[in-house]
């Protein structure tokens, strides 16, 4: 017996699961007084912003707790887990950012980028803390795209509400609008890719004055709103275009930029490990061949709606996707993707070809019928000279010929004294 409470004793210290069970109250807590507060008044927002501040507070108190443990090295695993949960909490997966926009438009929007810019530069002391107090190296790309993505959930409800009151009147609201926004979260993601595309120092154990490897603290710090961002994106703002315009059908072909980007993101986060999994030319393009058929299949879901248009989402996403195969043909010498470019340039040139060949032979008949007209011009002109007139034209050209072959004579010689000197 004594022995069995020891075990469960050790691991219970060992292991540590109160943390775990403490987030999972807390979000658990925080969705249910969400999923409560079902009205829009004054009393309602109050509701929101104690629920908002409750959860701010306890985001501080498991950073200065991991930050302290991870100083301390007690239980550093402990401390790492705490910092992956704060990251959840701080991309808004409690929704609380959304639902306050929500109630508090009946007050102005002031009060909408004000709770805002709280929040955001709450998480912005939230990040800096952690990599300030681990003495962890910044690194400018990566601190650009955590408060970006931060900075990208939290203004959405503001960036919809912009979208909604300047375009909802157009019928084909919600179309172009949804992809422009995928494709901002997709950009956002560029400074990692393009810092990391040769130079993968992410992926590589960087040793830390507190942590084995300060990398670790990153790669949490920029996989969460990696994955929160799309999440975010279907869960709220796709459903919020939807009630707007009902005949949105499906919006999953705005992903495809994202999905481009996420790709390349994820190999500058883990790169030792692709490249001990799969050869890294095959992780390159697999996913990006897919993500032609995939666009092409979305492409045909919607394909009514843009049906008079010249230039749609879907030939952009063709566009992103043969950028992304181009960089790797040129950049990384990846045979599979020199393949792809080549055969999409003549896929997609075959019509200019066969009108450049076209073209090539009504020149060239038409070259041979001038040739031959002229020709028999000439012909037809000598036969109608008299016999005196020829007669003069061969003296004369006798004479040219002459001088010419004397001139060549005198070139020859020049260059026989030359060779002498």
């Amino acid at each position: 017996m004594k022995d069995v409470k020891a075990l469960l004793r050790y691991w219970f210290i060992e292991h540590n699961p109160f943390y775990i069970f403490s987030v999972l109250l807390m979000f658990c807590g925080l969705y249910l007084a969400n999923t409560a507060i079902t009205q829009s008044g004054k009393e309602s927002l109050n509701q929101l912003l104690f629920f908002f501040s409750i959860q701010n507070i306890y985001e501080i108190l498991i950073i200065v707790m991991a930050v302290y443990l991870l100083q301390k090295k007690i239980q550093p695993e402990q401390g790492l887990v705490l910092i992956f949960f704060s990251c959840f909490f701080m991309t808004d997966i409690t929704m609380y950012q959304m639902r306050i926009a929500g109630c508090s438009e009946q007050y102005g929007k002031w009060l909408c980028y004000l709770v805002a810019a709280i929040y955001f530069s709450l998480a912005v002391f939230k990040v800096l803390y952690i990599i300030l107090k681990l003495k962890i190296t910044i690194k400018p790309e990566c601190l650009f795209f955590i408060l970006s993505g931060i900075l990208f959930i939290y203004s959405m409800p503001l960036i919809l509400d912009y979208f909604v009151t300047t375009m909802a009147t157009q019928s084909s609201f919600g179309w172009w609008e949804i992809y422009l926004i995928w494709l901002l979260a997709a950009i956002i993601q560029l400074p990692i890719i393009v810092r990391n595309w040769k130079n993968q120092s992410l992926s590589r154990v960087e040793h830390g004055h507190y942590i084995e490897d300060n990398n670790l603290i990153y790669k949490i710090l920029l996989i969460i709103p990696l994955c929160v961002i799309p999440f975010q994106l279907i869960y709220n703002t796709h459903a919020d275009l939807k009630i707007i315009n009902p005949d949105l059908n499906s919006m999953l072909y705005s992903i495809v930029p994202y999905l481009v980007c996420m790709v390349f993101f994820i190999e500058s986060l883990y790169h030792e490990y692709i490249v001990n999994a799969f050869e890294q030319y095959i992780y390159d393009f697999i996913p990006l061949f897919l993500l032609v058929f995939i666009s092409t299949g979305l492409r045909l879901e919607n394909v009514e709606i843009f049906s008079g248009a010249k230039f749609t989402p879907f030939y952009f996403n063709l566009i992103v996707i043969f950028i992304a195969q181009l960089a790797l043909a040129t950049t990384r010498r990846n045979i599979l993707s020199m393949a792809f470019v080549s055969i999409a340039v003549l896929w997609y040139s075959a019509d200019m070809w066969r009108t450049l060949f076209a073209n090539f032979k009504a020149f060239v008949k038409y070259i041979s019928l001038i040739s031959s007209t002229s020709i028999k011009a000439v012909i037809s002109y000598i036969k109608n000279l008299s016999r005196l007139t020829v007669a003069a034209m061969m003296i004369v050209t006798s004479f040219a010929a002459l001088g010419i072959g004397f001139a060549f004579s005198l070139k020859s010689t020049l260059n026989n004294e030359i060779e002498e000197i």
